[in-house]
């Protein structure tokens, strides 16, 4: 079943990750995994992994939702301003990021966020 090949995945992932700690994509993978699973405490581990060993765009967005995901409107801001700083063209994350926001009713913060981030690129 598809449920049975998820957690077997998940299992998978959590190995690699253990055996290191500096896969890349096996952590992106898995921090999804976790947070959709609401499992913050995991989540958080596996983001301090990407901190440490990966700390771009895709990172600084799983950063946004982690802080979204917990509330966190002042980090979830800051993160994102984070995000927009460092991002070249990876839009994609950016995209997450802003959703990641919105779904956790941070749209006006967000808003604010957007329009500083904005007015010191073009200053």
């Amino acid at each position: 079943s598809k449920a049975d090949d998820r957690a077997g995945a998940k299992v998978a992932l959590i190995r690699a990750v253990e055996l290191d700690p500096s896969y890349a994509f096996a952590c992106h993978r898995l921090f999804d995994l976790h947070l959709e699973d609401k499992e913050p405490a995991e989540a958080r581990t596996v983001l301090g992994h990407l901190q440490r060993h990966d700390p771009g765009d895709w990172t600084a967005t799983h950063e946004v939702e982690w802080f979204a995901a917990k509330g966190d409107t002042q980090a979830a801001c800051q993160s994102l301003a984070r995000l927009l700083d460092i991002t070249e063209h990876e839009w994609d994350a950016v995209d997450r990021a802003v959703e990641a926001m919105v779904k956790a009713k941070m749209a006006e913060p967000l808003a604010a966020q957007l329009d500083r981030s904005i007015t010191s690129l073009l200053a």
